[in-house]
């Protein structure tokens, strides 16, 4: 009888997604930006005499971490783990401070859209974040 070669097959391997660790300093800012607002936004509730402030307030603080903690998972989960968190330099506090903190807060995290990954699941984390900012520009500025 002669002898035959058989052939073993293998499985195909599953390609591994490349997991880039961005050396970009952008999502750090991004993050520690919004990490500081909530702390900020405490500060401020805390602070102000006009109920609607304080409610349109705590409703920022209290909403913005659960937000934060989707764009880092989502991030994390395409890209490795976030270092390079900093702290904010100085809070701001008043009574009257609210209104324009927001309003800088906006702009801020406007300008640094452009800087972020543009997934589109980052994307819509962003948004959301974006949103909640935008609300509460909102009920600061007409329901005082």
């Amino acid at each position: 009888m002669p002898h035959t070669r058989t052939s073993i097959r293998r499985s195909p391997r599953l390609a591994k997604s490349p997991k880039k660790q961005t050396k970009s300093t952008a999502v750090p800012k991004f993050l520690s930006t919004l990490f500081n607002s909530r702390e900020q936004a405490h500060i401020l509730h805390l602070q102000t005499s006009s109920y609607a402030s304080h409610k349109a307030l705590q409703k920022y603080y209290e909403g913005i971490i659960p937000l934060i903690d989707k764009y880092i998972e989502t991030y994390q989960g395409k890209y490795g783990i976030v270092k390079g968190y900093k702290p904010a330099p100085k809070f701001i506090e008043g009574d009257k401070a609210a209104i324009p903190y927001f309003k800088q807060l906006e702009k801020t995290i406007a300008a640094m859209e452009s800087q972020l990954p543009k997934d589109v699941d980052l994307q819509n984390a962003y948004a959301d974040i974006l949103d909640l900012i935008h609300t509460t520009n909102y009920l600061l500025n007409y329901l005082h």
